[in-house]
């Protein structure tokens, strides 16, 4: 008997190998494909997570610094009586401040301390306090007085009944 050997042509390894390594390209850019888009959505969840927490940040960064600011300048004006303070914040030269590593506002009682000397107006009168002896309640002669009719035609005038 003969040995018969399958004699493959010369060109069938090499197509074959050239198959075998398109369906392995096909494979893998199918995976790439799958990988990309799985990866596209995780970075633009990961984005928008990172926006909102930057934002979450800058709101609570904000928050803090004007609860500084509200600190700083209260203490600052406390040793002063002004007719409005909205007066002051607005007119309150903000360059002169400082923000301290601690988060602390540096510079606020020389702001304040310039403003009342150079706008003395802001601060308001001061008042004479009546004697305490006095009872503003009590009726004395000097007085006037109303009458019982004259009392009854204020009421019916501004429906008092």
């Amino acid at each position: 008997m003969t040995d018969q050997t399958h004699d493959t042509p010369d060109w069938l390894p090499e197509r074959l190998e050239r198959a075998k390594q398109q369906a392995i390209q096909d494979l893998l850019a199918d995976l790439d494909h799958e990988n990309v888009d799985s990866l596209k959505a995780t970075l633009v969840n990961q984005q928008h997570q990172i926006t909102t927490l930057t934002r979450a940040h800058d709101a609570a960064q904000t928050r803090a610094e004007q609860a500084m600011f509200e600190a700083a300048f209260t203490s600052a004006t406390r040793p002063y009586s002004f007719q409005n303070a909205d007066d002051v914040r607005a007119l309150l030269d903000v360059q002169a401040l400082d923000t301290a590593e601690d988060g602390s506002i540096t510079g606020m009682d020389d702001a304040i301390k310039h403003l009342v000397e150079s706008r003395p107006y802001l601060l308001a009168p001061a008042h004479s306090h009546p004697p305490t002896d006095m009872n503003i309640h009590q009726t004395t002669s000097a007085q006037p007085s109303l009458s019982t009719p004259q009392v009854d035609a204020i009421k019916r005038r501004f429906r008092l009944d």
